[in-house]
């Protein structure tokens, strides 16, 4: 569903997805979404993120694949806990590029 969506935007600079669930496979599309099309907003707002794909996030933050993004959203996201929170803490040490992160 992902890829269907996408491709008719290719030249957005701004993804957001709401109230839809992410899983590991949608993560890796947007991964590849925010490295080819260099997206510089990412909103993953009410999507049940839950630790294991928040922790991806964090690692995709924290890398230099996703150097081009300025502002990450990933607000209404309850199902994240402490595991969740402490690998964005780290990506947010060594990432220079991000602006804002909201975690509302």
């Amino acid at each position: 569903l992902l890829s269907e969506i996408m491709k008719d935007t290719r030249w957005a600079k701004e993804v957001q997805i709401k109230a839809c669930k992410v899983d590991s496979a949608g993560l890796k599309f947007l991964d590849q979404v925010v490295q080819e099309r260099e997206i510089r907003a990412l909103t993953l707002a009410r999507c049940n993120l839950e630790d294991g794909v928040a922790t991806q996030v964090a690692i995709c933050l924290g890398g230099e694949q996703w150097s081009s993004l300025r502002i990450v959203g990933l607000d209404g996201n309850v199902m994240l806990g402490d595991a969740a929170a402490e690998a964005l803490a780290q990506a947010l040490m060594t990432n220079t590029s991000l602006e804002e992160l909201s975690l509302w």
